[in-house]
């Protein structure tokens, strides 16, 4: 996978946007018989940190998974 963010200080809060793609194409090990699967997925978000002691994060994930049967 690959993930790009960046962090920067608004007075005394702190923000890190972010942004992460992933695949995947192999087997599903979780699963009997262990299916073929590929998953592309894209998240992006942010963390808001008002102080050291409290961290807000909102993130959205989009993914598309297509199991293959055999």
């Amino acid at each position: 996978y690959a993930m790009i963010y960046y962090q920067w200080f608004v007075e005394n809060d702190r923000y890190f946007p972010f942004l992460r793609y992933q695949r995947f194409n192999g087997a599903r090990k979780i699963e009997n018989n262990a299916p073929l699967i590929e998953t592309d997925e894209w998240e992006f978000g942010s963390e808001w940190q008002p102080n050291k002691s409290l961290e807000l994060t909102f993130a959205y994930a989009i993914s598309k998974r297509i199991v293959q049967s055999t």
